[in-house]
């Protein structure tokens, strides 16, 4: 008898013991979480903002020259992107040449978005001009990549 009265006091002690814990926790969690004062936030900001003489870090991809890509979804797509000057444009093709020797030719269509950088601005095909540098990305169906972006960054250095 006397070894069943331990083993349900040491019961009950565990289920109270757990219980506070629970308690604890759930009045924890109930309790909204402090908010930073304005000073703080300025700080942070502060610290999010780039320091002088500290660089901006840049996407991988803003050092791309020229890849391929595919794409998952409903339908798998391949997409060619390149950086480079244009070496042949009309309106119906743009050939664009990376600074490491990659040459390329690109489809033109009525779809083909062309946005002058930076300003962003609608432009025609028949803007860009032999020499401007350009970012392309284009679709890929087997052997023809047409162009459905052209950043035209203008005359090259």
């Amino acid at each position: 008898m006397q070894h069943r009265t331990k083993l349900v006091g040491g019961i009950a002690a565990a289920v109270l013991a757990i219980s506070g814990v629970g308690a604890g926790v759930a009045a924890a969690e109930t309790q909204p979480a402090p908010q930073p004062s304005a000073d703080q936030q300025q700080a942070q900001n502060q610290d999010q903002k780039p320091q002088p003489g500290k660089k901006k870090h840049r996407s991988p991809l803003a050092k791309v020259s020229h890849g391929e890509l595919t794409m998952e979804g409903k339908k798998h797509r391949v997409v060619d992107i390149q950086r480079g000057a244009v070496t042949a444009v009309n309106t119906s093709s743009i050939t664009v040449r990376s600074s490491d020797g990659f040459t390329k030719s690109y489809a033109v269509n009525d779809k083909t978005k062309v946005r002058a950088v930076p300003g962003k601005k609608p432009e025609k095909i028949t803007d860009v001009h032999t020499g401007d540098e350009v970012g392309i990305r284009a679709d890929k169906a087997g052997n023809t990549s047409t162009a459905t972006l052209i950043a035209d960054r203008g005359a090259g250095k």
